[in-house]
């Protein structure tokens, strides 16, 4: 009678551990699916402000273009020889 009973005990514990560990895993896969959208969010921002400084530098290329472009044309002028 006592092996019977501890075979149920240790029977009810495996299913308790089993239970806990099953309760374990899906919170850390509810913790890591947590995590990952984070770091989706923190990749879309990156994107964006990748995107903007793409833009910025486009800009900044231009005007330094047109500068040069002016530079140039004040170099040209100075070079006229009025002798």
């Amino acid at each position: 009678m006592r092996s019977l009973v501890r075979y149920f005990a240790v029977f009810i514990l495996s299913v308790c551990v089993i239970t806990v560990s099953q309760d374990v895993h899906a919170q850390s896969d509810e913790d890591l699916e947590e995590k990952n959208q984070e770091l989706i969010e923190e990749n879309e921002t990156l994107k964006e402000t990748i995107a903007s400084l793409e833009e910025q530098i486009a800009e900044l290329e231009a005007q330094l273009s047109t500068l040069n472009e002016d530079e140039d044309k004040d170099n040209d002028e100075s070079d006229i020889d009025y002798d």
